[in-house]
């Protein structure tokens, strides 16, 4: 059993949590201090005079809401309180009003592991658990744990959420899971990247989605923009054109070099036990898939990936929001999607006929 105390998080995350926060009140101080300095400049032309109070009007600016942002974090990060026992887990979070959650891992359908930017500059990792038609996104994280907190909690809901490690209190439990794992080991096979290529043309069909939805966007205003002005100014004509031209290729680069990283650093491994996704970009996530919780798989094509023969493998369990944050492998061939399917239903079969 893991908790707060003898998993915690990492201190790092008021670090991270106050810097976002403590960044827009330091513009905003920017502004308040401007704004005071021009206030009094219309009433005396002591500059001096005027700069000093802009300047106090800064700090002190600084100092409340800073102050603030940082004392609440640390306060948030004092209270946070978890405990995942054998049969489930219990979450508080807040600091003026204290909110409660249980979570039964019975219920959860994806485990997933995510690192956006500060989180990979900070070495923190947040754990994610989503659970079938419960409102529970407030509780269904823990967030700002290092990197062996987060590898052991992900092992423990992985057990839990697989039926294992609850032999000791509950022999049928035990029995049941033994004889899934029986029925559903007869199948060995192990589905990679390596025998279930990616195709690279996947980097183009991103670009061209990208660029297409840019150059779009820009026609539309451009067109509002001419229609508004004078139809015969040329040098409004050539404004437009050019920066229509100089976003469609920096949309291009930069959708481009998005793609890339992003193929490069995609990873999926479906075996005997389950799935894993890994997606790194600038952020990291890795999704947990199980197979007793896949409601459905559909296997389909966009316009432009139909231009270039690829195919999307859309996976979804019974998990809130599911429609929307499917698990999805694409860039896939034909037979690649058609084995991946085949497969996953086969596991799904099996797991939810035992």
């Amino acid at each position: 059993m893991y908790n707060s105390q003898n998993l915690p998080l990492s201190p790092k995350k008021v670090f991270k949590k106050s810097f976002g926060s403590s960044l827009a009140f330091f513009a905003l101080s920017l502004i308040v201090a401007g704004l005071a300095f021009i206030v009094l400049y219309s009433m005396s032309q002591d500059i001096n005079r005027n700069a000093f109070y802009a300047i106090l009007a800064f700090v002190v600016f600084n100092v409340v809401t800073i102050g603030s942002i940082v004392t609440y974090q640390y306060l948030y990060y004092k209270y946070y309180y978890y405990n995942f026992e054998d049969d489930k887990a219990e979450i508080k979070k807040g600091v003026v009003a204290i909110a409660t959650g249980h979570v039964q891992y019975n219920r959860i359908q994806n485990i997933f592991v995510d690192q956006d930017v500060m989180d990979r500059i900070l070495g923190l990792y947040d754990v994610h658990y989503e659970t079938a038609g419960e409102s529970s996104g407030f509780y269904s994280h823990v967030d700002g744990l290092n990197k062996e907190n987060s590898d052991k909690l992900v092992e423990f809901l992985n057990e839990k959420v697989l039926n294992k490690g609850r032999g000791d209190s509950n022999g049928e439990q035990k029995k049941q899971a033994e004889d899934v794992k029986e029925t559903v080991d007869n199948d060995q096979r192990v589905f990679t990247r390596e025998n279930v290529p990616i195709d690279s043309k996947i980097v183009w069909v991103d670009v061209f989605s990208t660029v297409l939805t840019v150059v779009g966007l820009l026609i539309f205003f451009s067109f509002r923009l001419l229609a508004d002005g004078d139809l015969e100014n040329e040098e409004l004509k050539f404004f437009v054109t050019v920066i229509i031209g100089s976003v469609t290729v920096l949309a291009i680069i930069g959708s481009y070099i998005y793609a890339r990283v992003w193929y490069k650093n995609f990873y999926f491994k479906f075996d005997v036990n389950g799935g894993l996704i890994t997606e790194k970009v600038l952020a990291v996530k890795n999704t947990y898939l199980y197979y007793n919780r896949i409601q459905n798989i559909d296997v389909s094509q966009g316009v432009i990936a139909r231009l270039l023969g690829l195919n999307e493998l859309q996976i979804e369990t019974a998990a809130e929001g599911s429609k929307l944050n499917s698990i999805k492998i694409v860039g896939l061939r034909r037979d690649g999607a058609e084995m991946l399917k085949n497969f996953l239903l086969e596991k799904s079969r099996k797991y939810h006929s035992v």
